[in-house]
This record gives C-alpha cells, structure tokens and sequence, in this order.
C-alpha cells in the first residue's frame, strides 16, 4: 500500500526513540493518510568518532545514507516527506536528507519541522 507521508527522524536522534514523528504517523493513520516512518537515527547509532577538542562528531556515510532514504523512498513511494531536525548540529545532515529525497523523486513535497527548524 502507498503511503501518502513518509516522516523521517533526524540522523542525529542515534538510539532516542522518535516519539514526535510516531505521534504525528498515528494522528495521520488514524485520519487515513497512511503514513510510514524512517528512524535514520537507528542505522547510525554507535557511530561516533572524537575531533581534536574532545567532541563528539558524527560518521555518517553519505552513500549509506542515500541508499537507506532511497530504499524508503522506493518502497513507500509518498507524495510528502516530511523530516525531523531536533538539534542544530544536525542541520546539514537533515537539508542532505531533504536533497536526497528530491533527487529520488523530484516530485515529491518535503518539509521540515522540529526544535531546531523553528
């Protein structure tokens, strides 16, 4: 069945559960608009690396991130993706999310919501 909404959770959110975008799907559902969720947090947790000055940085590999989103994206087929950003750190991770989403498929709506992008 095609979903009408595919909301995914920021790559950021490693190993938190995404509970706003899963509150959001069960609103949506239960209206029927079907709607499917990607935790991309998920396929990166346990990936962390520590810079020069002791912080944390993240390892995303951008060619597993594009096959993950598009696997998604193939499967789900939305008219709409709808992405997560709860951190600023995590910003240019959420715009490549909504870039790879337009170069699956340039037709599709995107939008983004969260802490961080209002």
């Amino acid at each position: 069945m095609q979903s009408k909404c595919l909301l995914i959770s920021s790559p950021g959110e490693k190993n938190i559960f995404p509970r706003g975008i899963m509150e959001i799907a069960t609103f949506l559902n239960r209206r029927g608009c079907p709607t499917g969720v990607l935790p991309l947090g998920y396929y990166f947790s346990n990936r962390y690396t520590l810079d020069e000055g002791g912080y944390i940085q993240e390892e995303i590999d951008e060619k597993e991130l594009y096959s993950i989103i598009e696997d998604a994206m193939r499967v789900e087929d939305p008219i709409l993706v709808g992405v997560s950003n709860c951190y600023t750190k995590d910003f240019h991770n959420c715009i490549e999310v909504v870039k790879i989403c337009k170069q699956v498929n340039p037709r599709v709506m995107t939008v983004m919501g969260g802490p961080h992008a209002t």
